[in-house]
């Protein structure tokens, strides 16, 4: 099975200028765990709703005015909807993530999740 097969093609995306209060409106709205964030198109980072948690036990931050740019993983790691599933749980667990954008020429094509991969092909999350 290919990560085509299984991704979720409707990614929920914005720019890193939001704050993290837009931030938490777009996940809640969305139901999503991450949002991935892009500029002129061209992903240059994740924000996840632990990103948005670990700031907030920080305390004293104004959620109005912090950024997801401020906050997002700039390194983002990704996979090609063309390689297979078992290519994606090795990449999360290698990397400890749960969440992989899905990139296809540079652009943003999808994302697949270990929610998703367990849903389709649970035996490989073990």
């Amino acid at each position: 099975m290919l990560v085509r097969d299984v991704m979720k093609r409707d990614v929920v995306s914005a720019a890193p200028e939001i704050s993290l209060e837009e931030a938490a409106v777009i996940m809640t709205d969305n139901h999503v765990g991450c949002i991935v964030i892009k500029k002129n198109e061209r992903v240059v980072g994740i924000l996840t709703d632990r990103d948005v948690l670990l700031k907030v036990a920080e305390g004293g931050t104004e959620f109005e005015v912090v950024t997801a740019g401020a906050i997002m993983t700039r390194f983002v790691i990704y996979i090609n909807p063309d390689a297979n599933l078992e290519k994606a749980v090795k990449m999360m667990k290698e990397n400890k993530i749960k969440k992989l954008p899905v990139l296809e020429n540079e652009k943003l094509v999808g994302i697949i999740t270990t929610t998703d991969i367990a849903l389709a092909a649970p035996g490989l999350l073990h």
